[in-house]
């Protein structure tokens, strides 16, 4: 087609993606604009907004990520999926800058704790006004789908984490009908009553497994008690039954 005339006025679109499954940790952020329109062949910019636009969000350049430059590369507009793929290397590229920077700004327990676990995502936690980091969460998967959080002081060496519990829905709903737990309850509140205390001396590594057999066997407990109440319920009918006829 034609060129267009210099000076020819491209409409910008704008959206604005939301990814809050980060394990448990704050959610990712972005503004997504399109200088040409949504159609444009040019790939979408991407802004970081909202808390990740503070100090989390500090030296992130998600085109320095090589997976993410391969997404750029790789966009079409004719592409059903092509935001849903940038928006993807997006939120593991600013996963792997959360895990940098907690390595970056961690010494000693804390520093050791992440190097034994891998397997983790990271995340600093920062002072508002001063943006001194003052601790560090991390998000380890346990077996079944649950997440264990941890989350380590930086200002006190040594203190035993904050911890919590991240259930899938499922089985969410198996707990709690099976009277193990309460509903309603902050992750913190359910790891306070499904895990098993925090010893001192203890870290992530040897924590871990203990993590995933309480919740193991707190799910197994949860199952056979609505199975029981179930047949109490069923038996129940059955001699009303009895009686009728």
């Amino acid at each position: 087609g034609a060129a267009e005339p210099l000076g020819t006025a491209r409409p910008t679109r704008r959206c604005r993606v939301h990814l809050p499954h980060r394990g448990g940790l704050a959610p990712l952020e972005a503004e997504v604009m399109y200088s040409g329109g949504f159609d444009a062949d040019m790939p979408p910019d991407f802004v970081l907004c909202g808390a990740t636009a503070g100090h989390a969000g500090a030296g992130f350049f998600a085109e320095k990520d090589e997976s993410f430059a391969r997404a750029l590369r790789k966009y079409s507009p004719d592409e059903p999926r092509a935001l849903l793929r940038l928006v993807g290397a997006l939120g593991a590229a600013y996963a792997a800058h959360s895990r940098r920077t907690a390595e970056q700004v961690s010494s000693g327990r804390v520093q050791f704790e992440l190097s034994t676990t891998p397997a983790a995502d990271a995340e600093v936690h920062y002072e508002h006004a001063s943006g001194t980091p003052i601790a560090v969460a991390m998000s380890i998967p346990l077996e079944g789908g649950s997440r264990l959080i941890a989350s380590f002081s930086l200002l006190e060496d040594g203190a035993a984490p904050a911890l919590g519990l991240l259930v899938p829905d499922s089985a969410m709903r198996s707990l709690v009908e099976g009277g193990c737990i309460d509903g309603g309850l902050s992750p913190w509140q359910v790891a306070s009553r499904v895990l098993p205390k925090w010893r001192e001396g203890t870290c992530l590594a040897e924590y871990v497994p203990a993590a995933a057999e309480a919740v193991a066997e707190r799910a197994e407990a949860a199952r056979a008690a609505a199975l029981s109440a179930e047949l109490e319920r069923q038996e129940a009918e059955q001699r009303e039954r009895e009686r009728q006829a």
